[in-house]
């Protein structure tokens, strides 16, 4: 294990998503409370990334990449890993985001992979959470409830075909408290009233209507 990165979150004992993402948000959020504090990030994607790994290549040491000083840099750093390990970015599918809260924001040249621009974008999906350039959370929210009373809807559906009571929780804790609670460590703590107003209250409303002993369930971002 001493010779994976820090920041290496898959596949490691005890690891998970939710706690690249804290790491993540944590690095940026002290970045841009910084003096003069920018976050210039590239996302990338690789087409068909599990189906071009080479078994060859990875019973090979690891190659050690060295820092680049700008992002650009970096990207040139990652191609070539990538053509060296048989791997094939997707230039039109990688994005880059920018998050700067100074009022005269900088102008950056586009990253380039493969002579293609990369395209700037104000918000992204990152390991199942919509972090968007203003690091508020506004846009998450929207997308887990609007995903959550759908998921209610079909809720319903079931009630009305007979599922038990027990049957009608279970469903409730796997596919709808499962949406508002994931990765929630990674947010709720930013979250202002009304947004956890708009996931808590509007959900409760809804299973109140329908299931009565759901009612005594806590938020779900407290429980």
């Amino acid at each position: 294990m001493s010779c994976i990165h820090p920041n290496q979150y898959g596949f490691i004992p005890g690891s998970c998503t939710t706690l690249a993402l804290i790491s993540l948000i944590h690095r940026w959020t002290e970045t841009v409370d910084a003096r003069d504090g920018i976050v210039r990030a590239l996302l990338t994607d690789y087409r068909k990334a599990f189906d071009l790994i080479d078994h060859n290549v990875l019973c090979q040491k690891l190659q050690q990449i060295e820092y680049a000083s700008s992002l650009q840099d970096v990207t040139h750093c990652i191609v070539n890993w990538s053509t060296y390990n048989q791997f094939e970015l997707s230039p039109t599918k990688c994005k880059e985001i920018v998050i700067n809260f100074q009022r005269n924001e900088p102008v950056f040249p586009p990253i380039k992979i493969n002579e293609i621009n990369v395209e700037r974008i104000e918000k992204a999906m990152i390991l199942g959470l919509l972090i968007t350039q203003d690091m508020k959370w506004n846009a998450h929210v929207d997308k887990i409830t609007t995903k959550a009373a759908k998921r209610l809807y079909l809720m319903k559906q079931l009630k009305r075909l007979g599922l038990s009571d027990n049957d009608l929780k279970c469903f409730y804790i796997a596919s709808i408290r499962s949406i508002l609670k994931y990765a929630c460590q990674v947010f709720h703590y930013g979250l202002p009233e009304y947004l956890s107003d708009q996931i808590y209250s509007g959900i409760r409303r809804e299973l109140c209507a329908s299931y009565a002993q759901t009612c005594r369930i806590q938020k779900p971002l407290k429980n």
